[in-house]
């Protein structure tokens, strides 16, 4: 590192990456067709007895709660649209899911039997906040490439 600023950059870009990817994202997925004949989540809708795996509505709109009898489940959900949330038993990715959402073609999330997230892996959220991350990137990349103040005194 020949400067300080350059570090000052890379730090910068890294804090950035490092929260573009663990900050959970919201429902952006689209929903399929089977929502159109899903069920109302109610107060609490419980989807897999076994795991204790349930869904429940929160006090803010459009958010949804996951959780498992083990305390696990992947937690708060929003970004669904106005509408009453529905859930339907799908298909996501290859593997056995349930699709929370309001409508096709609207934001939907997507959870496993043990309440994991499929649509929120650190790829969706880096491809889905890129942007971010250009803006991030050119940020620092001014910071590291601005002109030194003259030392003249």
């Amino acid at each position: 590192m020949k400067d300080r600023r350059t570090l000052v950059a890379i730090v910068v870009f890294a804090l950035v990456l490092v929260g573009v990817a663990i900050v959970p994202g919201s429902a952006a997925e689209p929903g399929s067709e089977a929502l159109r004949e899903a069920w109302p989540i109610e107060e609490r809708t419980v989807l897999r007895r076994d795991a204790e795996l349930a869904v429940s509505l929160t006090d803010t709109a459009n958010e949804v709660l996951v959780s498992t009898g083990d305390g696990g489940g992947a937690g708060r959900i929003d970004g669904f649209d106005d509408g009453a949330l529905r859930v339907a038993e799908t298909t996501f990715r290859g593997e056995h899911a349930w699709e929370i959402g309001t409508a096709p073609a609207r934001p939907a999330a997507y959870v496993n039997d043990d309440g994991v997230r499929l649509d929120d892996g650190i790829t969706d959220r880096l491809r889905q906040r890129v942007l971010v991350l250009v803006i991030a990137f050119a940020v620092a990349l001014a910071i590291a490439r601005a002109p030194r103040p003259s030392r003249r005194r």
